[in-house]
């Protein structure tokens, strides 16, 4: 079993090193797991193309029934774990930053409160690791953005559920505070400006197109506050972080003129049907989030790549 999740975690990511490091392992001993299953297969399952790995005619049959048959045994667990100790359900869920640190915490706490029988996890992870859990079956419900890279699998559930802007957020010691107005394009560009690994997750390669002078980088939303309100570097991201960031002193300087409106919500499994607890928690997500965020991102749905 451990052979056919790293199989799907080099299908999800497409790159072995990458895999290699969200399942925390060498490169060399997941190479070598590949190379048991195409032996035991008598088969290739992968190519090469363009830099990544894809998948193989023989291949997308083992995906589809491996992830299947992982998901199977993931649901018999938590029926085995319902039925004989004592009606405890267990709930893996997983989110990327603004999901996690902004909207979900209050809603997991609400929601366990309901519902004591419910032992739920949520791990705030990047867009890859999240679509390789759920296809491994670690996780099966996922919050964030969705990358055109996994929708074009077409093996995802996407539901959108939020539309929001970028803003630029800097501390309240700022130069451009002083200002009294929204700085310009050009004087944001004369500043120094924080890079965090989610800014731009959705289309990395913005990052070499706009222009600005990052000076540090930083792989969460905490650490880049704890920056934020120690130096005088400006950082972007989502509005809904808003809250979040004014709880630490970091407040919004002006909306973000080199970014557009991204689309975030709900990601599951295409053909695997949710159990009970990921049904539940679902449900009540739905309905906390149009009573306490919704209302403040109106507008159509559209997607912004």
């Amino acid at each position: 079993m451990n052979e056919f999740l790293r199989f799907l975690a080099v299908a999800d990511i497409g790159n072995v090193s990458r895999a290699a490091e969200t399942l925390n392992l060498s490169q060399p001993a997941l190479s070598r797991s590949i190379f048991l299953l195409e032996r035991r297969f008598r088969t290739t399952l992968f190519v090469r193309r363009n830099g990544k790995m894809e998948l193989t005619g023989a291949g997308r049959i083992l995906y589809d029934h491996a992830s299947r048959a992982l998901n199977l045994l993931h649901s018999a667990e938590e029926r085995i774990d319902y039925e004989g100790v004592g009606g405890s359900l267990s709930l893996s869920i997983c989110a990327g930053d603004s999901w996690g640190n902004a909207i979900l915490p209050a809603i997991v706490a609400a929601f366990t409160r309901a519902h004591p029988e419910i032992d739920v996890r949520l791990d705030i992870v990047g867009s890859d690791e999240r679509m390789a859990g759920l296809s491994a079956g670690n996780y099966e419900l996922s919050y964030g953005i969705l990358l055109p890279r996994h929708e074009a699998t077409g093996k995802l559930r996407f539901k959108p559920m939020m539309e929001a802007p970028y803003i630029v957020y800097a501390s309240q010691k700022h130069p451009l505070r002083a200002l009294g107005r929204s700085p310009t394009a050009e004087e944001l560009l004369s500043c120094g400006w924080l890079k965090h690994k989610f800014e731009y997750d959705h289309d990395p390669a913005r990052w070499q197109s706009i222009g600005r002078r990052y000076a540090l980088s930083t792989n969460t939303t905490l650490s880049s506050l704890e920056l934020i309100r120690q130096t005088e570097l400006l950082m972007s991201t989502s509005e809904i972080n808003a809250a979040l960031f004014a709880r630490h002193g970091v407040t919004m300087l002006c909306p973000d003129p080199e970014t557009y409106r991204h689309i975030s919500g709900l990601h599951t499994l295409a053909e695997v049907e949710l159990g009970q607890a990921a049904k539940l928690f679902k449900n009540w997500c739905e309905k906390q989030f149009i009573e306490t965020v919704s209302d403040h991102f109106t507008g159509p749905l559209q997607k912004h790549y």
